[in-house]
């Protein structure tokens, strides 16, 4: 009986042994494997952090998405939905709509910007339209010129300087007013969205308002046609302003500012000194861009 228990006890003796030294030759392995990397300069991520680097690749605009995979989808013209993108054109004049859409496509894709360009063709499109209409009543009936006022109209005003004005409030939102604790940044798509949501009712009353009042507006300068005129514009330009902040502001990360809205003081008092200086803006933005000598 105790040899029996003294023959155990040498058994388990002997494999705490090697298991010990198992455990010993493993660390010395992993010493050696941490000795060769740090020698041959390789640092591995954490594996905790390989989610957090992923999802780093997936929000970064490089990886994502770019401003030239969304113009080439305009040639594919039957997979462009042109309901939503109709809806999208009313939505401008609800812009709490738009942003409801926006968290929807950032809930379902990863992304707050359209994919789609069926809202930006329709709005070439419908400028192609009041390009033909301006100009037939102001008796311009050459192609190349109506052309020209077309260029004027969608690339200049519409892309080129959406281009430019998305750009320099994306970087301005994202290093003064971004509070992010992901690094999270604002997409160039969505901020040219953002142009074009607001870029829709601007057009509608600082363009086709005064357009359908042309009768009252083509005339000498007279105090109401100038009040007109100058307050259709500038409501254009307070609306443009309001879908810029209300969009830029309701993202999660953007920090909050009330003090950005005293913006558009300098906008209004311009426009109530113009009024009171009889100076139409509609007149000059006429005979400056569409040339002509008939307003």
């Amino acid at each position: 009986m105790i040899d029996d228990t003294y023959h155990t006890n040498g058994i388990s003796n002997n494999e705490n042994d090697e298991k010990s030294k198992i455990k010993l030759s493993t660390d010395e392995l992993s010493q050696t494997q941490n000795h060769n990397l740090t020698n041959n300069k390789i640092n591995l991520p954490p594996i905790q952090n390989l989610n957090n680097l992923i999802l780093s690749c997936v929000k970064n605009e490089e990886y994502c998405y770019s401003f030239i995979d969304y113009l080439k989808k305009i040639y594919h013209i039957r997979q462009i939905d042109y309901y939503l993108a109709y809806l999208n054109i009313l939505y401008c004049f609800k812009p709490k709509e738009l942003i409801e859409m926006s968290k929807m496509r950032k809930h379902l894709k990863n992304k707050y910007g359209r994919d789609d360009p069926g809202f930006l063709l329709l709005v070439i499109i419908d400028l192609f339209i009041s390009s033909i209409c301006y100009s037939f009543t102001f008796g311009i009936y050459n192609p190349f010129k109506i052309f020209n006022i077309f260029f004027i109209q969608t690339f200049v005003f519409l892309i080129t300087f959406g281009l430019i004005i998305s750009m320099i409030s994306k970087i301005v939102i994202d290093k003064y007013f971004n509070n992010s604790t992901t690094n999270q940044t604002i997409e160039f798509i969505y901020a040219f969205d953002i142009h074009c949501n607001g870029f829709v009712p601007m057009y509608t009353f600082c363009g086709i308002i005064p357009f359908i009042f042309i009768g009252i507006t083509s005339k000498d300068n007279y105090m109401i046609q100038v009040l007109l005129t100058n307050a259709s514009l500038c409501i254009g330009i307070l609306y443009y302003s309001y879908v810029t902040f209300i969009s830029y502001f309701s993202l999660p990360f953007v920090r909050k500012n009330k003090f950005v809205t005293l913006g558009i003081w300098p906008i209004i008092f311009t426009f109530l000194i113009a009024t009171l200086c009889n100076f139409n803006f509609f007149k000059f933005f006429c005979s400056m861009f569409f040339i002509t000598e008939n307003i």
